[in-house]
């Protein structure tokens, strides 16, 4: 007779709602069936490989239920690290840029490649019988992928006091559901939120007032058009420190709206929202909207670097670049280079002394920019540049960038 738990417990979701897609290693089913039988009871909407027909290609299924899905669950162990399905499906949602959200089975040594894959995603560690998990793993979960048909389909706003905010160097996320008829409580979360900033994160006050400043905006934002008068409706509040950058994102069960079009339009003094999404975009380092503007991601900086300046004898202008050259800074950094290059400056220096890290999106910032200004008969010279570049194209093999050791020998370079 087999085990009725290592059953499937459920049949995977079918339909064009959002729903959690969730990865685990078959070894494992008999601790992963339950947890995700209790969560499909509370009505998350779950797809999981019980959904693939005989008929269908495993692969092909797999990659077609990740690439729709709205999270991406993963419960890790020992089995799931050595399950090359597992693998593939935690590389795929990293590529497809999947929030991922991880809860582990047990206690294991994890290895270099897993960490690196997994970076500092939150994570949970499983405990079935202890409410608190329950509630946490709830309010991980994106709140549109809840259904509405279940009385307990949608995890409760948060009954944590704002003091309790569990929120360090070591748990960098935080994620909070936050109810129109509770804005009290998003007002408490706010104080304890700045006092974080310059106590724990050690931010400066001036850049943790302007963190409040985009926090409030967005959420408030999200109450006034989100819920629109509906109290039984939620905005999910997400903030996460990565490295010197907060990032803040905001989501709400409202209709939507063009974030393009709200800031290319010229506001008129009524227009609360268009002027208020232009200073929040004015103020971060990136602003984006997803899902027809029902979800929007702001990120704020410790400190701010894209001051440029311009030297007018030698007719160039300095770009200071960040910490790190990823997709979000690579992203404000092109506006900014826009913005230089349609007033036919095409001589530009990079000052690369701050960098730490250069990913490939990077990169292709820089070879892109050396081409158009050589293009245009400019130059890019990039002066200051450390090892985490000089690494990179060094083993790319690649020389057609100028380089300087500092800005006098770089702006010599212009004279010549």
């Amino acid at each position: 007779m087999s085990d009725p738990v290592s059953q499937h417990p459920f049949p995977a979701y079918i339909g064009s709602d959002p729903y959690v897609f969730v990865s685990y290693s078959h070894r494992d089913k008999t601790l992963v069936y339950p947890l995700i039988a209790r969560l499909h009871q509370k009505g998350c909407r779950i797809w999981y490989d019980e959904g693939i027909e005989a008929s269908s290609r495993w692969t092909q299924a797999i990659a077609e239920k990740l690439a729709g899905s709205a999270q991406f669950l993963i419960f890790l162990s020992r089995n799931a690290s050595q399950s090359q399905h597992v693998n593939d499906e935690l590389d795929f949602a990293r590529h497809k840029k999947k929030e991922l959200l991880i809860v582990y089975l047990e206690e294991f040594e994890r290895s270099d490649d897993l960490q690196l894959r997994i970076g500092s995603v939150q994570a949970l560690i499983s405990e079935p019988q202890s409410e608190r998990f329950w509630e946490k793993l709830t309010r991980a979960i994106h709140a549109n992928v809840w259904s509405s048909e279940n009385s307990e389909s949608k995890p409760a706003s948060s009954s944590i006091s704002p003091t309790d905010l569990v929120w360090s160097r070591h748990y960098p996320r935080v994620v909070r559901m936050l109810k129109l008829l509770e804005q009290h409580r998003f007002s408490a979360l706010r104080k304890v939120v700045l006092n974080r900033l310059e106590d724990t994160f050690h931010w400066p006050r001036e850049r943790a007032q302007l963190a409040d400043f985009v926090l409030g905006e967005l959420v408030n934002n999200s109450f006034e058009h989100g819920c629109a008068g509906d109290g039984s409706k939620e905005v999910r509040l997400e903030l996460e420190i990565k490295d010197n950058f907060l990032e803040i994102t905001v989501q709400d069960e409202g209709q939507g709206f063009d974030l393009a079009s709200v800031l290319e339009r010229k506001g008129t003094p009524r227009d609360l929202r268009g002027r208020g999404l232009k200073l929040i975009y004015n103020a971060c380092l990136s602003l984006v909207a997803a899902d027809c503007g029902r979800t929007v991601r702001a990120v704020v900086e410790k400190m701010p670097w894209a001051v440029t300046r311009y030297f007018e004898e030698q007719n160039v202008t300095l770009i200071p670049l960040p910490e790190s050259l990823d997709y979000t800074t690579v992203e404000r950094l092109n506006e900014i280079i826009s913005r230089i290059l349609k007033k036919n400056h095409y001589r530009i220096v990079l000052d690369c002394e701050a960098c730490r890290h250069c990913s490939s999106t990077g990169l292709g910032f820089f070879l892109n920019l050396s081409s158009e200004c050589d293009e245009k008969g400019g130059k890019l010279v990039l002066f200051g540049v450390g090892a985490p570049i000089s690494n990179v194209l060094e083993m790319l093999g690649i020389d057609v960038l100028s380089t300087a050791p500092d800005l006098p020998s770089a702006l010599a370079l212009f004279e010549k």
